[in-house]
Formats: structure tokens, C-alpha cells, sequence
């Protein structure tokens, strides 16, 4: 959990934000995305590291037990693990300027994780539109704060065909399909790293109740590549943390019914 202390620290003004979360004191282990721009990057996020430090071994005994990653030592201590910012918003409910907001939270989370010594390639792509141009990698916080920068709304923010804040998997929107094939990306041996992050961040969910054996393989995926998946409901009121959890397979989830508590989440972490 990369960040995690900093959540602590969050969980003080968490009331007063009416923000409902998941046990919020175990939040998350970093947070891993990809973004494709191109500005010179070490990695393209293809070529992985071959895990040796201890600390960053995937096996089932190290991602039971939940463990916090190491602080990086220094400028000569290399980033290991991925994170993935997933984003599915709806410009019903996300402006732009909320947008912005949403830019900030990332690259503060990847600034975070990075410090902890995860982060060997950071992406962040909008979940129903990844094209090689709405796709970016980067490898250091700076780099990635300029390029989560130049993301464009009209590519990263989504139009809904419904605004229900439950909706069903369709075949414009076959929401299983598409993460199934997102974290394969990750979820595989090759890939495999204890700190592993997935994060979506989206206004709405999707029905997963009838689709246990999607759920099942989910499961699958995460335990293969040790993957922390996170889901972040924010600007949908009408969604719940229960509702949340009875959708998703998620090992944390927040809903956060306003953009500026994302902002006041980023406070909290310079504060720390």
C-alpha cells in the first residue's frame, strides 16, 4: 500500500467529507497507470524487470499478508511494479474542471507511490476509448504529472448511454470483456509484482450479480499478478459503498460523491 499512511492521515477529515469507504485504513497498496504521450519515457512498459528483492515477490504468502512497500532509498533505487489508472467517466458528471481534479489526484497517488519505491511504468487510459493516442506510459513523478497534464477531456471523458448508477454489461459497454483484458496486461507471471495496482476511476457500475464465473476469473488474474484493485466511485451520489460490493470483486473501494474531496485528499498527503 503505497500510500497508505497518507489515507490514514485522510481518514481524519473522512467524515466531514461524507466520503464512505471500504476500510479505509487498509486502503491501498500503491497505484499503478498507464498513459501514452510522447515525451521520452526510460520504459515503454513493456520491458519488465526481473524481480529479485524480496520485498517485491509476488507468491500467495506475500499478497495475503497485505504488506506495505518500502521506501525508495534514493536516486539509484529503481521502481518496481506497475500502476494502472483506469478511467471511465460521463461528461454528465464530470467537467472539466472536475477533470482536472481527477488529473491532480493521479498524479499526486503516482508521485506517492513512487516514493515508496513502486511505479516502474505508470498508465492511465480511458477505459472504452484506448486508441495508441488516448494510451500513456511514463516512469518518473515529474514526466508523469506533465503528461497525466495533456490528457484531453474530450478523449478521456465519456458520454453514458445511461445514467443509471447501476448499469448492465452491453455490448457497447461490455465492462467484463474489457477489464479482463486490461489486467491481463498485468495479470500474468512475466508480469507479476507484489505491489501491482489497478485503479478505476469512474462515475457509475456495472451489474456483475449473474456473472460469477467472470468474477471467478477476475480473481484468477489479481492472484496471478498480485494485483490490488481499487475502485473509485466520484461525483454519483446516488452510488454506495454496499452497492460497490456487491458488484465488484474489489479488494478497496471509495465513493466519493464530490470532486473537491479528491482535492482534499490531495491536501492531506503534501500535509503529511
Amino acid at each position: 500500500m503505497c500510500f497508505i499512511n497518507e489515507l490514514i492521515t485522510f481518514s481524519k477529515v473522512y467524515k466531514s467529507l461524507k466520503m464512505v469507504s471500504s476500510d479505509i485504513e487498509n486502503v491501498v497498496r500503491c497505484l499503478k497507470g498507464a498513459t501514452v504521450i510522447h515525451i521520452f519515457s526510460a520504459t515503454d512498459g513493456n520491458d519488465t524487470p526481473v524481480i529479485t528483492d524480496p520485498m517485491y515477490m509476488c507468491n500467495y504468502d506475500n499478497f495475503s499478508r497485505t504488506l506495505d512497500p518500502p521506501y525508495n532509498n534514493g536516486s539509484s533505487s529503481i521502481n518496481l511494479c506497475d500502476v494502472v489508472f483506469l478511467l471511465d467517466l460521463d461528461k454528465t458528471f464530470t467537467s472539466e474542471e472536475n477533470y482536472t481534479q481527477v488529473q491532480a489526484f493521479i498524479s499526486d497517488a503516482t508521485e506517492t507511490c513512487m516514493n515508496r519505491g513502486v511505479g516502474y511504468a505508470v498508465f492511465a487510459y480511458p477505459m472504452f476509448n484506448e486508441t495508441p493516442n488516448t494510451e500513456t506510459v511514463c516512469c518518473n513523478a515529474d514526466q508523469c504529472k506533465t503528461q497525466f497534464g495533456f490528457m484531453p477531456y474530450r478523449s478521456y471523458v465519456g458520454n453514458y448511454s445511461d445514467m443509471d448508477p447501476v448499469q448492465p454489461v452491453t455490448s457497447q459497454f461490455n465492462f467484463s470483456y474489457v477489464l479482463i483484458d486490461d489486467l491481463k496486461k498485468v495479470g500474468s507471471t512475466k508480469k507479476a509484482c507484489l505491489y501491482n495496482n489497478y485503479v478505476l476511476i469512474t462515475n457509475r457500475i456495472f451489474n456483475m450479480t449473474n456473472q460469477t464465473d467472470v468474477v471467478e476469473e477476475l480473481s484468477k488474474i489479481m492472484g496471478v499478478g498480485c494485483i490490488t484493485f481499487t475502485v473509485v466511485v466520484v461525483g454519483n451520489p446516488d452510488i454506495t459503498t454496499e452497492m460497490i460490493y456487491q458488484q465488484y470483486n474489489a479488494q478497496y473501494s471509495y465513493v466519493v460523491p464530490n470532486f473537491n474531496c479528491l482535492d482534499m485528499l490531495k491536501v492531506s498527503f503534501d500535509n503529511m
